[in-house]
Protein backbone atom coordinates (compact mmCIF):
# COMPACT_ATOMS: atom_id res chain seq x y z
CA UNK A 1 0.00 0.00 0.00
CA UNK A 2 1.25 3.48 -0.89
CA UNK A 3 1.39 5.63 2.30
CA UNK A 4 0.87 8.84 0.34
CA UNK A 5 -2.22 7.39 -1.35
CA UNK A 6 -3.63 6.47 2.07
CA UNK A 7 -2.95 10.02 3.27
CA UNK A 8 -4.49 11.70 0.25
CA UNK A 9 -7.62 9.54 0.48
CA UNK A 10 -8.04 10.67 4.10
CA UNK A 11 -7.48 14.33 3.17
CA UNK A 12 -10.13 14.12 0.43
CA UNK A 13 -12.60 12.57 2.87
CA UNK A 14 -11.93 15.38 5.36
CA UNK A 15 -12.33 17.98 2.60
CA UNK A 16 -15.74 16.45 1.90
CA UNK A 17 -16.86 16.58 5.54
CA UNK A 18 -15.34 13.62 7.41
CA UNK A 19 -13.62 14.14 10.78
CA UNK A 20 -9.86 13.73 10.46
CA UNK A 21 -9.30 11.53 13.52
CA UNK A 22 -12.05 9.12 12.49
CA UNK A 23 -11.07 8.99 8.81
CA UNK A 24 -7.40 8.49 9.66
CA UNK A 25 -8.08 5.78 12.24
CA UNK A 26 -10.28 3.87 9.79
CA UNK A 27 -7.68 4.13 7.01
CA UNK A 28 -4.82 2.94 9.22
CA UNK A 29 -6.84 0.02 10.58
CA UNK A 30 -7.49 -1.17 7.01
CA UNK A 31 -3.84 -0.82 5.95
CA UNK A 32 -1.01 -3.30 6.43
CA UNK A 33 1.80 -0.72 6.40
CA UNK A 34 4.62 -0.56 8.96
CA UNK A 35 4.47 1.55 12.15
CA UNK A 36 6.98 3.92 10.53
CA UNK A 37 4.74 4.39 7.51
CA UNK A 38 1.72 4.89 9.78
CA UNK A 39 3.60 7.69 11.53
CA UNK A 40 4.42 9.17 8.09
CA UNK A 41 0.77 9.05 7.03
CA UNK A 42 -0.32 10.63 10.31
CA UNK A 43 2.14 13.50 9.87
CA UNK A 44 1.07 14.05 6.26
CA UNK A 45 -2.62 14.15 7.17
CA UNK A 46 -2.52 16.21 10.35
CA UNK A 47 0.26 18.50 9.14
CA UNK A 48 -1.49 19.27 5.85
CA UNK A 49 -4.77 19.98 7.65
CA UNK A 50 -3.12 22.16 10.31
CA UNK A 51 -1.32 24.28 7.73
CA UNK A 52 -4.21 24.47 5.28
CA UNK A 53 -4.64 28.22 4.89
CA UNK A 54 -0.87 28.84 4.70
CA UNK A 55 -0.53 26.12 2.07
CA UNK A 56 -3.42 27.61 0.10
CA UNK A 57 -1.84 31.06 0.31
CA UNK A 58 1.38 29.70 -1.20
CA UNK A 59 -0.42 27.67 -3.88
CA UNK A 60 -2.64 30.60 -4.85
CA UNK A 61 0.42 32.76 -5.51
CA UNK A 62 1.16 30.50 -8.49
CA UNK A 63 -2.31 29.78 -9.86
CA UNK A 64 -5.15 31.89 -11.21
CA UNK A 65 -7.88 29.24 -11.05
CA UNK A 66 -8.47 28.59 -7.38
CA UNK A 67 -11.34 26.11 -7.41
CA UNK A 68 -9.56 22.90 -8.39
CA UNK A 69 -11.11 19.49 -7.85
CA UNK A 70 -10.75 18.19 -4.29
CA UNK A 71 -8.22 15.58 -5.43
CA UNK A 72 -5.95 18.16 -7.07
CA UNK A 73 -6.18 20.74 -4.28
CA UNK A 74 -5.40 18.06 -1.67
CA UNK A 75 -2.45 16.73 -3.69
CA UNK A 76 -1.07 20.26 -4.04
CA UNK A 77 -1.48 20.98 -0.34
CA UNK A 78 0.19 17.75 0.70
CA UNK A 79 3.01 18.31 -1.81
CA UNK A 80 3.67 21.85 -0.58
CA UNK A 81 3.52 20.64 3.03
CA UNK A 82 6.30 18.16 2.30
CA UNK A 83 8.36 20.84 0.56
CA UNK A 84 7.94 23.51 3.24
CA UNK A 85 7.54 21.64 6.53
CA UNK A 86 9.02 18.15 6.21
CA UNK A 87 12.45 16.70 5.56
CA UNK A 88 11.32 14.99 2.39
CA UNK A 89 13.66 15.19 -0.63
CA UNK A 90 12.11 17.74 -3.03
CA UNK A 91 12.24 15.30 -5.93
CA UNK A 92 10.22 12.75 -3.94
CA UNK A 93 7.69 15.36 -2.82
CA UNK A 94 7.10 16.49 -6.41
CA UNK A 95 7.33 13.18 -8.27
CA UNK A 96 5.18 11.23 -5.80
CA UNK A 97 2.55 13.98 -5.93
CA UNK A 98 2.42 13.72 -9.72
CA UNK A 99 2.03 9.94 -9.44
CA UNK A 100 -0.98 10.49 -7.18
CA UNK A 101 -2.67 12.46 -9.98
CA UNK A 102 -2.45 9.37 -12.21
CA UNK A 103 -3.97 7.21 -9.47
CA UNK A 104 -7.10 9.35 -9.76
CA UNK A 105 -7.04 9.07 -13.57
CA UNK A 106 -6.60 12.80 -13.97
CA UNK A 107 -3.76 12.64 -16.47
CA UNK A 108 -4.54 16.07 -17.86
CA UNK A 109 -3.64 17.64 -14.50
CA UNK A 110 -0.17 16.09 -14.13
CA UNK A 111 1.62 18.96 -15.84
CA UNK A 112 -0.26 21.51 -13.75
CA UNK A 113 0.60 19.82 -10.43
CA UNK A 114 4.20 19.34 -11.49
CA UNK A 115 4.55 23.01 -12.51
CA UNK A 116 3.07 24.40 -9.29
CA UNK A 117 5.20 22.21 -7.03
CA UNK A 118 8.37 22.91 -9.05
CA UNK A 119 7.68 26.64 -8.69
CA UNK A 120 7.24 26.25 -4.94
CA UNK A 121 10.49 24.31 -4.72
CA UNK A 122 12.37 26.94 -6.71
CA UNK A 123 11.00 29.58 -4.33
CA UNK A 124 12.09 27.81 -1.14
CA UNK A 125 13.90 30.91 0.16
CA UNK A 126 10.97 33.24 -0.52
CA UNK A 127 8.87 34.74 2.28
CA UNK A 128 5.45 34.30 0.73
CA UNK A 129 3.86 36.26 3.57
CA UNK A 130 6.02 39.39 3.25
CA UNK A 131 3.17 41.36 1.67
CA UNK A 132 0.80 40.67 4.60
CA UNK A 133 1.05 43.71 6.86
CA UNK A 134 -2.02 43.29 9.07
CA UNK A 135 -0.64 41.73 12.30
CA UNK A 136 -3.64 39.44 12.90
CA UNK A 137 -3.73 38.21 9.30
CA UNK A 138 0.02 37.69 9.36
CA UNK A 139 -0.21 35.68 12.57
CA UNK A 140 -3.14 33.71 11.11
CA UNK A 141 -0.94 32.71 8.16
CA UNK A 142 2.25 32.21 10.17
CA UNK A 143 0.45 29.77 12.49
CA UNK A 144 -2.29 28.69 10.08
CA UNK A 145 -5.47 29.48 12.01
CA UNK A 146 -8.60 31.40 11.01
CA UNK A 147 -8.18 35.13 11.65
CA UNK A 148 -11.19 35.28 13.97
CA UNK A 149 -9.63 32.73 16.33
CA UNK A 150 -6.27 34.54 16.28
CA UNK A 151 -8.02 37.83 17.04
CA UNK A 152 -9.75 36.29 20.06
CA UNK A 153 -6.54 34.73 21.39
CA UNK A 154 -4.65 38.03 21.03
CA UNK A 155 -7.42 40.03 22.70
CA UNK A 156 -7.55 37.67 25.68
CA UNK A 157 -3.88 36.76 26.18
CA UNK A 158 -1.79 39.34 24.31
CA UNK A 159 0.28 38.71 21.18
CA UNK A 160 3.12 36.78 22.82
CA UNK A 161 0.98 34.26 24.71
CA UNK A 162 -1.41 33.99 21.74
CA UNK A 163 1.54 33.01 19.56
CA UNK A 164 2.57 30.37 22.11
CA UNK A 165 -0.98 29.00 22.12
CA UNK A 166 -1.14 28.90 18.32
CA UNK A 167 2.23 27.16 18.23
CA UNK A 168 1.00 24.57 20.76
CA UNK A 169 -1.96 23.82 18.47
CA UNK A 170 0.43 23.07 15.60
CA UNK A 171 2.59 20.57 17.45
CA UNK A 172 1.83 16.85 17.16
CA UNK A 173 -0.28 15.84 20.15
CA UNK A 174 1.51 13.89 22.86
CA UNK A 175 0.42 10.33 23.51
CA UNK A 176 -1.11 10.68 26.97
CA UNK A 177 -2.76 7.75 28.72
CA UNK A 178 -4.67 7.49 31.97
CA UNK A 179 -3.75 4.45 34.07
CA UNK A 180 -6.67 2.16 34.94
CA UNK A 181 -6.12 2.19 38.70
CA UNK A 182 -8.75 -0.53 39.15
CA UNK A 183 -6.32 -2.98 37.55
CA UNK A 184 -2.79 -1.65 38.04
CA UNK A 185 -0.64 1.26 39.25
CA UNK A 186 1.38 3.81 37.34
CA UNK A 187 4.65 2.18 38.35
CA UNK A 188 3.47 -1.31 37.41
CA UNK A 189 2.13 -0.14 34.05
CA UNK A 190 5.33 1.68 33.12
CA UNK A 191 7.29 -1.50 33.94
CA UNK A 192 4.91 -3.67 31.88
CA UNK A 193 5.17 -1.32 28.90
CA UNK A 194 8.94 -1.33 29.22
CA UNK A 195 8.87 -5.14 29.03
CA UNK A 196 6.95 -4.71 25.76
CA UNK A 197 9.62 -2.35 24.45
CA UNK A 198 7.45 0.76 24.91
CA UNK A 199 8.91 3.76 26.68
CA UNK A 200 6.59 5.59 29.10
CA UNK A 201 6.92 7.99 32.01
CA UNK A 202 4.61 9.78 34.48
CA UNK A 203 2.98 12.97 33.23
CA UNK A 204 1.74 16.12 34.97
CA UNK A 205 -1.59 14.87 36.34
CA UNK A 206 -2.04 11.98 38.79
CA UNK A 207 -1.91 8.54 37.14
CA UNK A 208 -1.33 9.89 33.63
CA UNK A 209 1.65 8.79 31.55
CA UNK A 210 3.26 9.81 28.26
CA UNK A 211 3.79 6.94 25.85
CA UNK A 212 6.38 7.17 23.09
CA UNK A 213 5.64 5.61 19.72
CA UNK A 214 2.32 6.39 18.03
CA UNK A 215 2.21 3.06 16.20
CA UNK A 216 2.03 0.83 19.29
CA UNK A 217 -0.01 2.75 21.81
CA UNK A 218 -3.26 0.99 20.81
CA UNK A 219 -1.73 -2.38 19.97
CA UNK A 220 0.20 -3.24 23.13
CA UNK A 221 -0.71 -6.21 25.31
CA UNK A 222 -1.19 -3.83 28.24
CA UNK A 223 -3.78 -1.86 26.27
CA UNK A 224 -5.62 -5.03 25.21
CA UNK A 225 -5.89 -5.96 28.89
CA UNK A 226 -7.56 -2.62 29.65
CA UNK A 227 -4.71 -1.33 31.81
CA UNK A 228 -4.94 2.19 30.35
CA UNK A 229 -6.99 4.38 28.04
CA UNK A 230 -6.01 7.31 25.86
CA UNK A 231 -7.18 10.54 27.47
CA UNK A 232 -6.35 14.23 27.61
CA UNK A 233 -4.73 15.16 30.95
CA UNK A 234 -6.98 18.25 31.08
CA UNK A 235 -10.00 15.96 30.95
CA UNK A 236 -8.49 13.78 33.68
CA UNK A 237 -7.85 16.85 35.83
CA UNK A 238 -11.46 17.99 35.52
CA UNK A 239 -12.78 14.60 36.66
CA UNK A 240 -10.33 14.41 39.57
CA UNK A 241 -11.26 17.90 40.77
CA UNK A 242 -14.85 16.78 41.24
CA UNK A 243 -13.37 14.71 44.10
CA UNK A 244 -15.90 11.88 43.87
CA UNK A 245 -15.84 9.45 46.82
CA UNK A 246 -16.68 5.78 47.22
CA UNK A 247 -20.39 5.21 47.72
CA UNK A 248 -21.54 8.51 46.18
CA UNK A 249 -24.04 8.96 43.37
CA UNK A 250 -22.50 10.81 40.42
CA UNK A 251 -23.95 12.06 37.15
CA UNK A 252 -21.80 12.72 34.08
CA UNK A 253 -24.39 14.60 32.05
CA UNK A 254 -22.65 15.07 28.67
CA UNK A 255 -20.43 12.03 28.96
CA UNK A 256 -19.36 10.85 25.49
CA UNK A 257 -16.87 9.41 24.78
CA UNK A 258 -16.81 8.52 28.49
CA UNK A 259 -13.32 9.42 29.67
CA UNK A 260 -14.39 11.41 32.72
CA UNK A 261 -16.83 8.70 33.80
CA UNK A 262 -13.97 6.20 33.61
CA UNK A 263 -11.76 8.39 35.82
CA UNK A 264 -14.62 8.99 38.27
CA UNK A 265 -15.23 5.24 38.63
CA UNK A 266 -11.53 4.69 39.34
CA UNK A 267 -11.46 7.57 41.81
CA UNK A 268 -14.46 6.01 43.60
CA UNK A 269 -12.76 2.59 43.57
CA UNK A 270 -15.74 1.31 41.56
CA UNK A 271 -17.96 1.66 44.64
CA UNK A 272 -21.04 3.84 44.31
CA UNK A 273 -23.27 4.71 41.38
CA UNK A 274 -22.32 6.59 38.22
CA UNK A 275 -24.81 7.51 35.51
CA UNK A 276 -23.23 8.59 32.22
CA UNK A 277 -25.65 10.20 29.78
CA UNK A 278 -25.47 11.53 26.24
CA UNK A 279 -27.98 12.67 23.66
CA UNK A 280 -26.69 10.30 20.93
CA UNK A 281 -27.64 6.58 21.20
CA UNK A 282 -24.55 5.37 19.30
CA UNK A 283 -22.33 7.15 21.83
CA UNK A 284 -24.06 5.35 24.70
CA UNK A 285 -22.91 2.08 23.18
CA UNK A 286 -19.36 3.48 22.98
CA UNK A 287 -19.40 4.45 26.67
CA UNK A 288 -20.74 1.04 27.70
CA UNK A 289 -17.95 -0.67 25.76
CA UNK A 290 -15.49 1.51 27.65
CA UNK A 291 -16.90 0.40 30.99
CA UNK A 292 -16.58 -3.25 29.94
CA UNK A 293 -13.06 -2.75 28.56
CA UNK A 294 -11.83 -1.20 31.81
CA UNK A 295 -13.73 -3.58 34.11
CA UNK A 296 -15.98 -0.89 35.61
CA UNK A 297 -19.12 -2.25 37.30
CA UNK A 298 -20.44 0.76 39.24
CA UNK A 299 -21.44 2.78 36.15
CA UNK A 300 -24.13 2.64 33.50
CA UNK A 301 -24.84 4.69 30.38
CA UNK A 302 -28.24 5.97 29.26
CA UNK A 303 -29.55 8.25 26.54
CA UNK A 304 -30.69 11.63 27.86
CA UNK A 305 -31.24 15.00 26.20
CA UNK A 306 -30.50 17.60 28.88
CA UNK A 307 -32.48 20.24 27.02
CA UNK A 308 -35.44 18.39 28.50
CA UNK A 309 -36.06 17.53 32.15
CA UNK A 310 -36.31 13.95 33.38
CA UNK A 311 -38.32 13.96 36.67
CA UNK A 312 -36.79 10.63 37.71
CA UNK A 313 -33.47 12.41 38.28
CA UNK A 314 -34.75 15.11 40.66
CA UNK A 315 -32.33 15.67 43.61
CA UNK A 316 -30.71 12.29 42.96
CA UNK A 317 -26.95 12.96 42.75
CA UNK A 318 -24.23 13.96 45.20
CA UNK A 319 -22.13 15.23 42.33
CA UNK A 320 -23.02 16.35 38.81
CA UNK A 321 -20.55 17.01 36.00
CA UNK A 322 -21.67 19.04 32.98
CA UNK A 323 -18.90 18.97 30.36
CA UNK A 324 -20.98 21.05 27.99
CA UNK A 325 -20.95 21.16 24.18
CA UNK A 326 -18.68 24.09 23.29
CA UNK A 327 -16.65 25.77 20.55
CA UNK A 328 -13.59 23.63 21.36
CA UNK A 329 -11.02 26.41 21.01
CA UNK A 330 -8.85 24.74 23.66
CA UNK A 331 -8.35 21.49 21.75
CA UNK A 332 -7.51 22.64 18.23
CA UNK A 333 -4.22 20.74 18.34
CA UNK A 334 -5.89 17.37 18.89
CA UNK A 335 -8.57 17.98 16.25
CA UNK A 336 -6.74 19.98 13.55
CA UNK A 337 -9.70 20.10 11.14
CA UNK A 338 -11.94 21.65 13.78
CA UNK A 339 -10.25 25.05 13.40
CA UNK A 340 -11.59 25.20 9.83
CA UNK A 341 -15.11 24.02 10.80
CA UNK A 342 -15.72 26.56 13.56
CA UNK A 343 -17.33 29.96 13.03
CA UNK A 344 -17.44 32.93 15.38
CA UNK A 345 -21.21 32.99 14.93
CA UNK A 346 -21.44 29.52 16.55
CA UNK A 347 -20.50 30.81 19.98
CA UNK A 348 -23.70 32.58 20.98
CA UNK A 349 -25.79 29.56 19.96
CA UNK A 350 -23.54 27.37 22.11
CA UNK A 351 -23.92 29.75 25.06
CA UNK A 352 -27.70 29.35 24.86
CA UNK A 353 -27.41 25.55 24.58
CA UNK A 354 -25.09 25.41 27.61
CA UNK A 355 -27.58 27.42 29.66
CA UNK A 356 -30.44 25.21 28.55
CA UNK A 357 -28.53 22.15 29.75
CA UNK A 358 -27.56 23.78 33.06
CA UNK A 359 -31.14 24.79 33.82
CA UNK A 360 -32.07 21.12 33.93
CA UNK A 361 -28.83 19.69 35.35
CA UNK A 362 -29.11 21.81 38.51
CA UNK A 363 -32.30 19.97 39.40
CA UNK A 364 -30.45 16.66 39.55
CA UNK A 365 -28.15 17.86 42.37
CA UNK A 366 -29.04 16.79 45.92
CA UNK A 367 -29.21 19.48 48.60
CA UNK A 368 -25.64 19.79 49.83
CA UNK A 369 -24.32 18.33 46.57
CA UNK A 370 -22.05 19.95 43.97
CA UNK A 371 -22.18 20.70 40.26
CA UNK A 372 -19.13 21.15 38.06
CA UNK A 373 -19.42 23.03 34.76
CA UNK A 374 -16.62 22.36 32.29
CA UNK A 375 -15.73 23.12 28.67
CA UNK A 376 -12.79 22.44 26.38
CA UNK A 377 -12.79 25.99 25.06
CA UNK A 378 -11.14 29.31 25.99
CA UNK A 379 -13.82 31.89 25.20
CA UNK A 380 -14.99 34.36 27.82
CA UNK A 381 -18.64 33.92 26.81
CA UNK A 382 -18.68 30.15 27.33
CA UNK A 383 -16.55 30.12 30.47
CA UNK A 384 -16.18 33.01 32.91
CA UNK A 385 -19.37 34.71 31.72
CA UNK A 386 -21.31 31.47 32.12
CA UNK A 387 -20.04 31.18 35.69
CA UNK A 388 -21.29 34.69 36.44
CA UNK A 389 -24.65 33.90 34.81
CA UNK A 390 -24.98 30.69 36.85
CA UNK A 391 -24.29 32.38 40.19
CA UNK A 392 -26.73 35.16 39.33
CA UNK A 393 -29.56 32.82 38.31
CA UNK A 394 -29.25 29.92 40.77
CA UNK A 395 -29.10 31.52 44.19
CA UNK A 396 -29.24 28.15 45.95
CA UNK A 397 -25.71 27.49 44.65
CA UNK A 398 -22.49 29.11 45.87
CA UNK A 399 -19.00 28.94 44.41
CA UNK A 400 -17.03 26.04 45.89
CA UNK A 401 -13.22 25.87 45.99
CA UNK A 402 -11.40 23.35 43.80
CA UNK A 403 -8.71 20.98 45.09
CA UNK A 404 -5.14 21.35 43.83
CA UNK A 405 -4.65 17.90 42.34
CA UNK A 406 -1.25 18.47 40.66
CA UNK A 407 1.87 20.56 41.18
CA UNK A 408 1.39 22.12 37.74
CA UNK A 409 -1.61 24.03 39.16
CA UNK A 410 0.20 25.35 42.26
CA UNK A 411 0.36 28.86 40.78
CA UNK A 412 -3.45 28.87 40.35
CA UNK A 413 -4.25 28.89 44.10
CA UNK A 414 -6.27 32.10 43.95
CA UNK A 415 -8.43 30.80 41.10
CA UNK A 416 -8.86 27.39 42.75
CA UNK A 417 -9.95 29.03 46.00
CA UNK A 418 -12.71 30.94 44.21
CA UNK A 419 -13.78 27.74 42.48
CA UNK A 420 -12.60 27.99 38.88
CA UNK A 421 -9.62 27.02 36.75
CA UNK A 422 -8.62 27.76 33.19
CA UNK A 423 -6.11 25.20 31.95
CA UNK A 424 -4.11 26.98 29.26
CA UNK A 425 -1.67 25.23 26.88
CA UNK A 426 1.11 27.82 27.10
CA UNK A 427 1.00 27.73 30.93
CA UNK A 428 0.23 24.10 31.71
CA UNK A 429 1.46 22.13 28.67
CA UNK A 430 -1.89 20.48 28.14
CA UNK A 431 -5.01 21.23 26.15
CA UNK A 432 -7.18 24.21 26.98
CA UNK A 433 -9.99 23.54 29.44
CA UNK A 434 -12.18 25.48 31.83
CA UNK A 435 -13.94 24.23 34.95
CA UNK A 436 -15.83 25.76 37.80
CA UNK A 437 -17.53 24.23 40.85
CA UNK A 438 -20.75 25.15 42.68
CA UNK A 439 -22.27 23.77 45.89
CA UNK A 440 -26.03 23.56 46.50
CA UNK A 441 -27.22 24.69 49.89
CA UNK A 442 -28.27 21.89 52.21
Amino acid sequence: MNPRKIAIDVLIRVEQGAYSHIALKEALLKSDISPLDKAFVTELVYGTIRRRNTLDFIINSFVQKRNQRDEIRCILRMGVYQLRYMRVPPSAAVNESVKLVSMFHLEGQKGFVNAVLRNVERSKEKDFLASVTDPVKRMALDYSHPSWIVERYVKKYGAEDAAALLNFNNKPSKNIARVNTLKTTTEELIALLQDEGIEAEPYLVQDTITVKGQGRILSSESYRKGLYMIQSPSSVAAALMLAAKSGETVLDACAAPGGKSFVLAQQMEDAGEILATDVHPHKIELIQKGFQFLGIKSAKAECQDWREWNPELENKFDKVLVDAPCSGLGVLGKRPDSRWRKKASDIQNLVELQREILRNAVRAVKPGGVLMYATCTLTQEENQAQRDWFLENFKEFKAESLPQIAEIFASEKEALDRGELEITPFKHDMEGFYLTLFKKEA
